[in-house]
């Protein structure tokens, strides 16, 4: 998506609803698939750990989920701008 934005040429008009639109798309998926991926890593990382081993993975797993938070909480704000720039109508100019 963002590879999308990136090589496609864009008219004054793409700026209010087609860019937004894209960039919502590519930050949800972004988000999504590092959810899964985190997700995935702790659930096969508990399954094979021994069962007396299991109770020290729960420290591990929260030092792995500290960046990801942090990266989510730097991003949504973009997110969320993104959204009320496409909900919200800027009046137009007058001259």
């Amino acid at each position: 998506m963002f590879l999308s934005i990136l090589t496609s040429r864009n008219e004054i008009s793409d700026f209010h609803h087609n860019l937004p639109t894209k960039l919502i798309m590519g930050l949800s998926s972004l988000f999504i698939s590092i959810a899964a991926m985190l997700v995935s890593f702790c659930a096969g990382h508990f399954f094979d750990l021994a069962d007396r081993l299991q109770h020290t993975a729960f420290p591990i797993y929260a030092v792995t989920c500290l960046p990801v938070s942090i990266y989510a909480v730097t991003q949504f704000p973009l997110y969320f701008d993104l959204i009320k720039s496409i909900i919200i109508t800027v009046p137009k100019r007058n001259n």
